[in-house]
Formats: structure tokens, C-alpha cells, sequence
């Protein structure tokens, strides 16, 4: 299955600095610009707060009923999402307004699920393209990792 990459976008120069209150009236939230890069995260225990930008040009978000879909605008707070150290390379990833984590089921469909368990856990990879790519930690589909995606309408797409 090809898959589309998902870039973190900072949320401002010092987003590492900031809580979700503050990241939700920054201004700069919408930024492009690129964080440094920091691989501390990778050992566990670490929270970055950030807005996942899929190729397709759309901004994953995860609403108050836990519906996984993409949005176009770029100050939607319902697309502010926290990204969980579980496991060196493994995260979990929760919309910080609705506190819904994104989930992923056994057939590849992206929900939200208000308890973290291991359908909520997934391999982080950092992409030379400047992209991260998130698969399921737990299922494949005939033995390939199945992605977070969006497709060009911002709807999750299955494997």
C-alpha cells in the first residue's frame, strides 16, 4: 500500500515551552515552519503538543465525538493534537480539545477512542522528507504496516 506522510508542524518557535491553552490562541499555530529537531523524545515520557499536516494538504483532527477526518483550517483546535512517548518509536497521539486518542482498528479505520490501549499505539518514523509516517503498532493488513492517512477529501483512509 503507498502511503502519505504525515509533517509535524511546529506550533510556534517555542512550542516545547508552551501548553495546549497557550498553543490554542497562538497565532503563529499555522506555521510551516520547521521545529529543530530533537530526538530526546524518543526516550520515553515526553508530550509534544502539534498539528499533523498530511500531503494532501489537510490537517488531521479528531472532533468531540472522537471522528477522525481532516480540516483545511489551519486554527481549528480541534486539530491541536499531543504526541505520547509510550515505547522508544512508539506514540500515542491525542486531540487536545476533545481528548479523544486517535485509535486504529484491526481493518485499518481511524477512530477515537477516550481510553489509550494498544489499538491507540504507533510506530513514529521520522522521514527524510521532512514527513513523519505513524503506522499501528499492533495491526498490519497481510503483513504490511498500515498507515495514518488522509486521502485528497481530508477522509481517513483504510488499508
Amino acid at each position: 500500500m503507498e502511503y502519505l506522510g504525515i509533517q509535524l508542524l511546529s506550533t510556534g518557535t517555542t512550542c516545547n515551552d508552551m501548553t495546549p491553552e497557550q498553543m490554542a490562541t497562538n497565532v503563529n499555530c499555522s506555521s510551516p515552519e520547521r521545529h529543530t529537531r530533537s530526538y530526546d523524545y524518543m526516550e520515553g515520557g515526553d508530550v509534544r503538543v502539534r498539528r499533523l499536516f498530511c500531503r494532501t494538504q489537510w490537517y488531521m483532527r479528531i472532533d468531540k465525538r472522537g471522528k477522525v477526518k481532516g480540516t483545511r483550517e489551519a486554527n481549528n483546535n480541534y486539530s491541536i493534537l499531543e504526541i505520547r512517548t509510550v515505547a522508544v518509536g512508539i506514540v500515542a497521539i491525542k486531540g487536545v480539545e476533545s481528548e479523544y486518542f486517535l485509535a486504529m482498528n484491526k481493518s485499518g479505520r481511524l477512530y477515537g477512542k477516550k481510553v489509550c490501549n494498544e489499538d491507540c499505539n504507533f510506530i513514529e518514523l521520522i522521514e527524510e522528507n521532512h514527513y513523519n509516517t505513524y503506522a499501528s503498532a499492533k495491526w498490519t493488513h497481510k503483513g504490511k504496516e498500515m498507515f495514518v492517512t488522509l486521502n485528497h477529501k481530508g477522509v481517513p483512509m483504510k488499508a
